[in-house]
């Protein structure tokens, strides 16, 4: 999109246009209010402020966005909720800038050198300042001569150009102070060639980003976001296709296209999440399974196993005999659900354990753990029975440990007991 037509966007122009009738009321009145007494002028300053830094803000917003290869404005309220902007240092540096503005303006009376050579330092450092806050959201790079002496030698004559067009809008601006309606427009004008520079700056930021080093490819919240919509389109036209062919029968097509796009996925454990709720929610039953069964798999070797609980009952509901990928796994799992009171859970995990589990070292553990659930907090006397029968026969070594005594004590004094539920049995 070329710089006219970026700058016809009506957000833009709307932006513009309230920002300059805004700037020339606030100025008017805090010139009509030190006319009666300085003092009462200052009652504006927190207004100016916020008006300062609202329009600024949004400047940095075109650069990053622009930086990122958008052809469209940027939300004014969503300019204002880039992660960047609150931090407290950029923050004070944009109102101190802002406030210096109003003091040199309506202000005891001083000598306009300073002002004058103030006002040029500021023009000259303003897009690559503009840039590097937008971009790193960094006070201290933004102010390194060093730093914003490379970033204009990388625009080349880019830079110069940038800095006439501001030069030439805030000499117009100055001319048409004076008159209101002409302030007005200079106003609008030079928040115009603002945003302009501020698109140009996010252009060529975009066509050197291979060169240019700079914290919005990997710190940016906008960019985050941007690369967060992008992904989540890739999984929704992955999911079409795996839909589509779960319609056609073409299982092996989908369980290949769902396995490459969790591969690639950036954002594993999200997009894993955001698979298993489509799958479950549109009915591919086989597939969800595949995906809660990594979901839990993960919380595991994250030492988080609680979290997925749920997930796992999903699972053991709709596949009789579910497990994780591994022994250890679902042995973490198991004893997770056990932690949290969901025995039910613990011994639905635990019961295919020998069967799908044959060779692992954790089968007596496990066997160990459904007995002692079975016989301590579900009443299943003959199953804790039977799990201690395969113990001694399996595993004679835990015989002797004090568990399994505990546990054989009491399922004998429940065997023994003609009031039992599985007394007698």
């Amino acid at each position: 999109m070329g710089l006219i037509r970026y700058l016809s966007q009506i957000r833009l122009l709307a932006i513009a246009a309230a920002g300059a009738f805004l700037t020339v009321a606030l100025w008017s009145l805090g010139l009509w209010l030190a006319g009666a007494h300085v003092a009462m002028a200052w009652l504006l300053l927190p207004a100016w402020l916020m008006l300062g830094f609202g329009l600024l803000v949004y400047g940095f917003a075109i650069v990053e966005t622009s930086a990122l290869g958008q052809s469209l404005a940027p939300d004014f309220d969503a300019s204002l909720m880039v992660n960047q902007h609150r931090n407290p240092a950029f923050r004070f540096c944009v109102l101190a800038a802002t406030g210096a503005s109003f003091w040199f303006g309506l202000g005891p009376p001083q000598s306009p050198v300073p002002g004058i050579v103030l006002g040029l330092l500021a023009v000259a450092w303003l897009p690559a300042g503009v840039a590097l806050l937008a971009l790193e959201g960094s006070v201290r790079r933004a102010l390194d001569p060093r730093v914003v002496g490379g970033f204009a030698a990388a625009m080349g004559w880019r830079y110069p150009a940038m800095v006439l067009v501001l030069l030439i809008a805030s000499t117009a601006l100055v001319a048409a102070q004076s008159v209101a309606l002409g302030s007005f427009f200079a106003h609008l004008g030079l928040l115009l060639a603002f945003f302009a520079v501020a698109r140009w700056l996010g252009t060529q930021v975009f066509a050197r980003r291979e060169s240019l080093e700079l914290g919005v490819y990997s710190e940016s919240e906008l960019l985050r976001e941007h690369r967060e919509r992008a992904e989540i389109d890739a999984w929704k036209r992955a999911f079409d296709r795996i839909h589509l062919a779960c319609g056609s029968g073409r299982l092996d097509e989908a369980e290949a296209v769902l396995a490459q796009v969790l591969a690639e996925a950036r954002r594993c454990e999200s997009a894993q999440r955001w698979f298993f709720e489509e799958l479950k929610e549109n009915g591919h039953a086989r597939l969800a399974l595949r995906v809660v069964r990594r979901i839990a798999d993960g919380a595991a070797r994250a030492g988080n196993p609680a979290a997925v609980l749920d997930d796992c009952e999903w699972g053991c509901r709709m596949e009789p005999g579910f497990v994780l990928s591994d022994a250890a796994a679902t042995l973490t799992m198991a004893r997770a659900a056990a932690a949290t009171g969901r025995y039910r859970l613990a011994t639905a995990l635990l019961a295919p354990f020998p069967a799908k589990f044959a060779g692992s070292a954790e089968r007596g553990a496990a066997a160990m753990l459904e007995a002692r659930i079975c016989a301590e907090h579900i009443g299943d006397t003959r199953r804790a029975r039977d799990r201690l029968a395969w113990l001694a026969e399996r595993v004679p070594a835990i015989v002797e440990s004090e568990e399994y005594v505990r546990v054989e004590r009491l399922v004998s004094e429940r065997l023994a007991d003609p009031d039992s539920t599985d007394g007698g049995k």
